[in-house]
């Protein structure tokens, strides 16, 4: 396990997958394996990583396959989970384009045990709400450790999500 989570961090993902897949096959892992595992499955989903990486279209049909396959694994095995709802909500919204509310996501936030839900609530209401837990976030995830911090931190971290006041427009 950490031999995945150091190459995780390296952004050696393919590598990292495989390592992450053994261990939830061969150990007893905790969610946060299940999450990250399919975060990195997500990011891999990205056009630009898809191109980057040269990877084959067989390889994003069986990543996409394998996103849901692992949160549906997480589910079964820890039980009902706001933070394997969010992370499938948030998947299907970025990556189908399936509708995901303001509302439906505050609902998680109150149920989740991680922060992870924040940025999405932060974002998608651009900085309105979730600031502080945001905040809190931000300094979790800058580490950027694992393909799901860096995913995260990349959110929190984008122009338009200044934390503080925006700066006057340059016209």
């Amino acid at each position: 396990m950490e031999e995945a989570r150091r190459l995780d961090a390296s952004d050696e993902l393919l590598e990292a997958a495989a390592l992450y897949e053994e261990a939830i096959r061969c150990e007893s892992t905790d969610l946060s394996v299940y999450l990250d595992l399919a975060v990195l499955y997500f990011v891999l989903l990205d056009f630009g990583e898809v191109h980057a990486r040269g990877l084959p279209r067989t390889f994003q049909d069986e990543a996409w396959n394998r996103v849901r396959e692992l949160l549906a694994e997480a589910e079964s095995r820890f039980g009902p989970n706001a933070d394997v709802a969010f992370w499938k909500r948030y998947i299907n919204f970025a990556y189908l384009g399936d509708p995901f509310s303001e509302h439906d996501c505050r609902v998680l936030c109150a149920k989740a045990e991680s922060l992870d839900p924040h940025f999405f609530l932060f974002a998608a209401t651009q900085g309105k709400e979730s600031r502080e837990e945001a905040t809190r976030l931000l300094a979790v995830v800058e580490s950027g450790e694992t393909a799901r911090k860096r995913y995260v931190r990349s959110v929190l971290k984008s122009p338009a999500l200044r934390f503080g006041p925006s700066p006057a427009p340059n016209l």
